[in-house]
């Protein structure tokens, strides 16, 4: 099975696979682990907007498909048995993951002001744990981010992760039959 994750940045995707991948074995596939790698090799600062201009530009030569095309062929040499495939945004990769077989999109979701709570908490990024709501706010309407509520209603699932973390596991564990 091979499920993909779509949602606003922060609304839980990555800890759905974090639990999957400690809990079931999941191979993690993450669409900004492949842009994070490449910001790191130029010495950039691991900020969301210098991954967003990587992102950017490997789409603008490379097409928008790109980096869902290195994923499905590292997915397809892999084959694993549960693979979950965080953060895809552009509808471009939903199309190229629904040629993997038993693949499964699950849309996750949260409140924004929750989210931005979140990013405080986090502090993954470099500044995110000190930016302002605004600022937040500003950032969701980076190209990234665009196409993410679009994409929703192509999803089997939607999962609302507003609640506690046992709430959102017993979620995902009903959708996927795990």
């Amino acid at each position: 099975m091979i499920i993909g994750l779509i949602g606003p940045k922060l609304s839980g995707k990555g800890t759905i696979a974090q639990y999957l991948q400690e809990r079931r074995g999941a191979v993690v596939y993450s669409m900004s682990g492949v842009i994070v790698d490449i910001t790191n090799r130029l010495y950039l600062p691991k900020t969301r907007a210098n991954i967003i201009a990587a992102a950017t530009a490997m789409r603008g030569a490379f097409g928008e498909d790109v980096f869902a095309q290195v994923l499905k062929k590292d997915i397809e040499g892999a084959q694993p048995a549960l693979a979950v495939i965080d953060g895809i945004r552009m509808p471009k990769e939903v199309e190229i993951f629904s040629q993997l077989p038993e693949f499964t999109l699950i849309y996750v979701d949260a409140p924004l002001r929750l989210r931005y709570e979140r990013a405080l908490g986090r502090g993954e990024k470099a500044g995110e744990n000190n930016m302002t709501f605004q600022e937040f706010q500003v950032e969701e309407s980076a190209v990234t981010e665009q196409n993410i509520s679009s994409l929703k209603e192509k999803a089997v699932a939607v999962i609302e992760n507003s609640q506690s973390l046992e709430y959102l596991y017993s979620q995902i564990r009903q959708i996927i039959n795990v």
